[in-house]
């Protein structure tokens, strides 16, 4: 974000070299004392303006969608874990920006946990982002389907741990040892769970 003309040729170059679709995550700032050259113009980026700014410029690129985290990046003092959940969430400057560039593919992302949280932020953007919290709560996967399946969720835990037992009593081979039957079995498990998991959210498994 210190640097909005550097991340401009990059998504330039990336476009122009892959053809593909391109897209960008981002904070919705960032404090960048103590890692930012000491005659650096500026270290804090933490105002509206400030992303603003830096949508501004990059949007020149043409980027397909903007992941928009809304926290913003303390650089120095906060580990990686810490960043997630010490910044304040400012959900509202996302939704502005959308309001601001209603013609922007605009997502949000940071502390969203469920069903209910997903509807909230879809009345303001386009799309949501969920990363973690589908490690601590995998059925909020199952919520998630049902907004592409006429309401309804697809899957108990029941069934879940219906399907899970074959692969703690018989298909339980490391997937990486591609040496062993077990290893060839597993393999082919982690692949369709992939495939199922990217059927979930309408992705490619590859």
């Amino acid at each position: 974000m210190a640097y909005p003309e550097l991340v401009l040729d990059i998504l330039k170059a990336i476009k122009e070299a892959t053809g593909k679709a391109v897209t960008i995550k981002h904070r919705i700032g960032i404090d960048g004392k103590g890692i930012l050259p000491d005659n650096a113009e500026k270290t804090l980026f933490d105002k509206y303006e400030d992303m603003l700014n830096f949508i501004n410029i990059i949007e020149k690129a043409g980027a397909d969608r903007y992941t928009v985290h809304a926290r913003i990046a303390v650089l120095a003092g906060l580990d990686p874990k810490q960043n997630r959940e010490v910044p304040p969430l400012r959900y509202d400057e996302v939704y502005r920006l959308k309001a601001e560039k209603p013609y922007m593919q605009i997502e949000i992302n940071g502390g969203i946990k469920t069903k209910e949280d997903i509807t909230e932020h879809l009345k303001y953007v386009d799309g949501v982002m969920i990363g973690r919290e589908f490690y601590d709560n995998p059925m909020l996967l199952a919520e998630v389907n049902s907004f592409y399946n006429n309401g309804e969720e697809n899957i108990s835990r029941y069934q879940v741990l219906e399907k899970m037992i074959p692969y703690l009593s018989e298909i339980y081979g490391n997937p990486a040892s591609s040496s062993h039957a077990f290893g060839w079995v597993a393999e082919e498990a982690v692949e369709t769970a992939r495939g199922h998991i990217a059927d979930l959210l309408h992705a490619d498994s590859k």
